[in-house]
């Protein structure tokens, strides 16, 4: 911009010469801007990629977070698997006691117990059966054993699982 000021005082007139000297002044002030269209746009590129690394880096943190809290949860699943099945050996365990101790309590009854199949899956329902079936074995051998005392158990009620009440929300 400067420079064509400083011709415009050096050359008033209208003439060829004045308007090729204008026309080197608009080819010149195209280039300029080009260039630095070019120089902006090259800045912009290189602002653009750092940024970009950095969203990149941002995207890839939060992924391992969600991997990690992904890993968490599985870890909480597995412990849970791992509490119900040390649950069902025990249940498994007793079961195989109170067959045995209700077998020799019934000898000359030549009644056996058929006990359920050990619990092999980690359901309420069916540890609970499992429970209830045990509940019956207590009376039966507690009875047995103190049949000479003349005093009888009163086998406790079996137990259930108990509904969900319906809880409204607000």
């Amino acid at each position: 911009m400067g420079l064509r000021v400083r011709l415009e005082k050096y050359v008033e007139e209208d003439t060829p010469v004045t308007q090729a000297a204008q026309h080197c002044i608009k080819e010149l002030q195209e280039k300029v801007e080009r260039e630095r269209e070019r120089e902006i746009g090259a800045l912009l590129g290189s602002c653009l990629a750092v940024l970009g690394e950095n969203v990149g880096l941002r995207l890839e943190a939060q992924g391992l977070r969600l991997e990690i809290e992904a890993l968490r949860q599985e870890t909480e699943v597995l412990s849970m698997g791992i509490h119900k099945a040390s649950v069902l050996n025990h249940i498994n365990h007793l079961l195989g006691h109170q067959a045995i101790a209700f077998n020799a309590a019934r000898p000359q009854q030549g009644k056996n117990c058929k006990c359920p199949e050990p619990v092999k899956e980690a359901s309420h329902k069916s540890a609970l059966d499992h429970i209830n079936h045990l509940l019956g074995h207590q009376a039966i051998t507690f009875n047995a054993a103190r049949l000479q005392q003349g005093k009888n158990c009163d086998p406790p009620k079996t137990l259930a699982l108990k509904p969900r009440q319906y809880v409204p929300q607000e």
